[in-house]
């Protein structure tokens, strides 16, 4: 008799335990579908930032051949050739040097989005785990309900 008591309090222990675990696990749970959002967002800021990017390098071909086309002007104009041509340089430069950075920063960009998806990735395979744990926990709970009626 004091042994049936003795395994009913444990089973009670254990019962709570469970719940206890469910608890934790689904507050885990919600903790990373607020990470994943997170994430989602982040996502889409990289878009945007590529897109901007993008822009600007459009941006940037057409100032490149408005330069060219100053060249072409600048050439007719013989006077102020000199100086102009060095001032054209220091802009071919500065842009060949902007369009580096911006290439720079798309591949960035992109090595940041496939860490997002990598993480994602992993975000989706916790959250199948603990999936699982709370079907084992649901298990464990009737496998705990069934002895106790036993």
């Amino acid at each position: 008799m004091i042994a049936s008591a003795m395994t009913m309090v444990v089973l009670s222990v254990t019962m709570i335990a469970s719940v206890t675990t469910m608890v934790v696990l689904s507050v885990t749970k919600v903790a990373l579908v607020i990470t994943m959002v997170a994430l989602v967002i982040t996502m889409v800021v990289l878009v945007i930032s590529m897109v901007v990017l993008v822009i600007s390098m459009v941006v940037l071909v057409i100032t490149m051949v408005v330069l060219v086309i100053s060249m072409v002007v600048l050439v007719i104009t013989m006077v102020v050739l000199v100086v102009t041509m060095v001032a054209l340089f220091i802009s071919m430069v500065a842009l060949v040097i902007t369009m580096v950075a911006l290439v720079i920063t798309m591949i960035v960009l992109v090595i940041s989005m496939v860490v997002l998806v990598i993480s994602m990735v992993a975000l989706v395979i916790i959250m199948v785990v603990l999936d699982i744990t709370m079907v084992v926990l649901v298990v464990t709970m009737v496998v705990l309900v069934v002895t106790m009626i036993v």
